[in-house]
C-alpha cells in the first residue's frame, strides 16, 4: 500500500492549512517517487504547473486542483482535483490548456488509491 492509498480525508480537511498540506504533499512525493521508479527525469516536469496561491499569497484550498504537473519535452499536462460530490467516485478525461494536451483524474477521497495508476499511465 502506497502512502496515497493510506490518507484520511475526512470532512474538514479543506478547512485546515494542515491537513490540506499534508495530502497535498503525500500526492506530489508519490508521483516523484514514480519518476524514479519508472526512470524519468524530474527536471523534465514542472511541478506544481497551476498556480494554487491567491494574489494575496494566501494557499487555495480548494484541491481544484490538488496536484498539477506538465511534461516540458512532451508538453503535455496531468492534474488531480479531488472532489467531494462526484457520484461516480473517480472519471479521467482528456481536455487541454491553452492548446496543450492535459489529462486530469477527479477523485472523491474514498478513490484515493486510483491516483497511482493514473500517474503511471501519464509518466509512461
Amino acid at each position: 500500500m502506497s502512502k496515497i492509498d493510506s490518507i484520511n480525508v475526512d470532512d474538514l480537511w479543506q478547512n485546515d492549512l494542515d491537513k490540506y498540506l499534508f495530502i497535498e504533499n503525500i500526492i506530489q512525493e508519490r508521483f516523484i517517487e514514480l519518476l524514479h521508479e519508472l526512470g524519468q527525469d524530474i527536471d523534465d516536469w514542472v511541478i506544481p504547473f497551476f498556480n494554487t496561491f491567491y494574489g494575496n499569497g494566501e494557499k487555495m484550498m480548494d484541491a481544484n486542483p490538488i496536484f498539477s504537473a506538465k511534461n516540458k519535452s512532451k508538453n503535455y499536462i496531468i492534474r488531480v482535483i479531488i472532489y467531494e460530490e462526484n457520484s461516480m467516485g473517480f472519471s479521467t478525461y482528456a481536455s487541454d490548456f491553452d492548446g496543450i494536451p492535459m489529462s486530469t483524474i477527479w477523485i472523491t477521497p474514498k478513490h484515493m488509491d486510483k491516483i497511482e495508476d493514473f500517474f503511471i499511465q501519464a509518466i509512461k
